[in-house]
């Protein structure tokens, strides 16, 4: 008898939660895509170009935000989804042209097709909200918080001359140290932030959305590296200068390691090469350490964003699996005029996930990093 009145209560309690959050959908979720020309007197467009791509910066009067913060951002005015800064993410995948997000039109937006419920009530903010939300990949990956998070800061700098006193920015959360200093350099208080981990339905007095930066992640913009340097570089003065640099990551919660990294490090260390886990180092002193490094060698991950700091002329080495190659920090070197270097090392056999495949870097590969250091040794002497 026990069991089954437990049986019921779970079924009733679910039939609840269902009943509740099409309840919500129906008096929140939109209904319509806008069309901006039609409201010119409770929203304003406007079109930002920046290194020749137009991006969209729109404020909202009255306006609300919900988000699953994983796949959906759903900006809506009345009940209307605002169109182009919305944000629908299916999947990533490689294609011809490098690493691919494959994100759908509005139209199949799944808060309008109810395809996800809206399951709260909004939280009311009276003050003008920007919203720096970028889907899941940010709530705490460094590359996308770096290049798909901040950037929207300047982005609408550079749309609205004035913005309102008291404004707070609505972000994906803040519970990595390097999300709260590199706001706090940024002049973003904690007492300026609202989190979706909180906060995943707002409605504000005006919100502020962006298109996306790059929705390809291998085509990094030129503007967002020329942003990221000129906020953060000034953090690296007075920094301890290391010239050789091994990043390892044995700290990642991601598989995708250097499998034979010991005797790797083995052969790096005795030519002044040190180790580094990133996950140690507070964003300053990342910062520091790739903005005074003459050569940098390691895996494909986040923490490789920091090259976004490095000088010009800086050896880079990244190390890959056969079967996962995005390009984005070849894209990124190019763009900052680092000598960047690609190496392709034997995956796993048991490696799983193509994305989260750990190899081995092979002797000859080991060999040519070795001389490629002693030359740049040899230079300085």
């Amino acid at each position: 008898m026990k069991i089954f009145f437990l049986d019921l209560i779970k079924v009733v309690d679910k039939s609840f939660h269902s009943f509740f959050k099409n309840a919500l959908s129906m008096i929140y979720a939109p209904t319509k895509i806008l069309d901006y020309k039609n409201c010119s007197d409770y929203i304003q467009t406007f079109s930002v170009n920046l290194d020749k791509n137009e991006y969209l910066v729109v404020s909202i009067n009255g306006g609300r935000v919900f988000t699953d913060r994983l796949t959906n951002i759903t900006f809506i005015s009345r009940k209307y989804l605002c169109p182009c800064v919305s944000w629908q993410y299916l999947g990533t995948y490689l294609s011809s042209n490098g690493l691919e997000r494959k994100i759908l039109s509005d139209h199949e937006n799944f808060v309008l097709n109810r395809k996800i419920l809206i399951d709260c009530f909004p939280t009311k903010i009276n003050s003008t909200v920007i919203s720096l939300l970028t889907g899941g990949a940010a709530n705490n990956n460094y590359f996308h918080w770096l290049f798909d998070t901040l950037p929207r800061i300047y982005m609408v700098k550079v749309a609205i001359d004035k913005l309102d006193d008291h404004v707070k920015y609505l972000i994906p959360e803040d519970t990595q140290p390097f999300q709260r200093e590199s706001l706090e350099a940024i002049g973003i208080p904690s007492s300026l932030r609202i989190t979706s981990k909180v906060h995943r339905h707002v409605c504000a007095i005006k919100i502020i959305a962006t298109t996306h930066p790059h929705p390809n992640i291998d085509e990094v913009q030129s503007w967002v590296v020329k942003f990221l340097r000129k906020s953060f570089l000034k953090l690296s003065a007075n920094s301890q200068k290391v010239d050789l640099i091994y990043i390892s990551r044995t700290d990642s919660l991601h598989v995708r390691k250097l499998l034979n990294e010991d005797y790797f490090f083995k052969l790096l260390k005795p030519i002044g090469f040190q180790i580094y886990r990133l996950s140690k180092l507070t964003f300053s002193e990342q910062v520091s350490l790739f903005s005074n490094a003459k050569m940098i060698v390691g895996v494909h991950g986040a923490g490789l964003a920091n090259l976004v700091f490095s000088p010009s002329q800086t050896v880079v080495y990244e190390l890959f699996s056969t079967c996962y190659q995005p390009s984005m920090y070849e894209r990124l070197s190019e763009l900052v005029g680092l000598d960047y270097r690609k190496i392709v090392c034997q995956a796993n056999e048991n490696y799983g996930s193509e994305q989260k495949t750990s190899f081995y870097i092979a002797e000859n590969d080991i060999y040519a990093i070795v001389k490629s250091a002693q030359k740049i040794i040899g230079k300085q002497k």
